[in-house]
């Protein structure tokens, strides 16, 4: 006759090989997450390096962005003293516009 004492190690023996599997892949999980739901330490200081990262290139576009402005005022005004230069150059050569000589004559006369 077999002694019952035996006989419970055994079973336990037996129930422990048969949960093995399952209590290792228990034991991983804890490291990937402390509890359902939240994220661990690392995947949190990941995450908060991707939005510094995006506020980053948010910011530097923000400024790219100022700066083709500037840029397109600055080219326009260059633009308009050019045409107003060309006007004034064209009215000179059909003789609309007083220069300082034709003043100095129509006050002579």
């Amino acid at each position: 006759m077999e002694r019952p004492r035996t006989r419970r190690v055994e079973d336990i023996l037996e129930a422990r090989r048969k949960l093995a599997p399952v209590l290792e892949k228990d034991h991983e999980s804890q490291y990937s997450c402390d509890v359902i739901g939240q994220p661990h330490e690392e995947e949190e200081e990941e995450e908060e390096e991707e939005e510094e990262e995006e506020e980053e290139e948010e910011e530097e576009e923000e400024e790219e962005e100022e700066e083709e402005e500037e840029e397109e005022e600055e080219e326009e005004e260059e633009e308009e003293e050019e045409e107003e230069e060309e006007e004034e150059e064209e009215e000179e050569e059909e003789g609309t516009v007083d220069t300082v000589e034709d003043r100095g004559e129509m006050a002579w006369r």
